[in-house]
């Protein structure tokens, strides 16, 4: 909006009072055009745009007239437009923060009725190849003994036998 009025400003033309005071409630927002300096009776030709240009079936009395409701509905968006930009900006803040601790609480919190029996099942599940796995490393290991007592050679625990040779 800043730079809507720079614009033109630069082009010559009149700009518009800043947005008045704005009052606002959880029911309504009041807003009030300042008078910028003007007497109340007279009147500014419009601004923004001049009435032979776009709407040719427009008169002069009927800009002159729609002038203060024109800068009531620019006031009215200019607060939206501010009020959209501190929320937007409060929501990059919040979301470069990062979650808190009570959204990953509810992000965790299971949502489905069966989700703790799912879970159990899971977990048991994973009982069941633990113990498959181990059981699998062990008869692996015990194999491994068993070709390596193979491969050695037979000695005789009897000690004559041992002496003769």
């Amino acid at each position: 909006m800043a730079a809507n009025r720079a614009a033109l400003r630069e082009q010559g033309r009149a700009v518009d009072p800043e947005p008045a005071a704005v009052e606002s409630s959880n029911s309504a927002i009041a807003i009030t055009a300042e008078a910028g300096g003007q007497e109340a009776g007279q009147a500014e030709p419009p601004s923004h745009m001049a009435p032979d240009s776009a709407y040719p079936e427009v008169t002069e009395a009927q800009w002159q007239a729609r002038e203060p409701i024109r800068q009531l509905l620019e006031n009215l968006l200019t607060r939206q437009v501010q009020l959209f930009e501190s929320q937007h900006h409060e929501l990059l803040r919040q979301s470069v923060k990062g979650p808190s601790p009570y959204e990953r609480a509810v992000e965790i919190v299971p949502t489905h009725p069966e989700t703790r029996l799912v879970q159990k099942l899971e977990n048991s599940n994973l009982r069941q190849l633990l113990r498959m796995s181990n059981l699998l490393i062990r008869l692996r290991r015990q194999e491994r003994q068993m070709e390596a007592t193979a491969a050695r050679p037979a000695v005789s625990r009897d000690v004559e036998q041992n002496k003769d040779t």
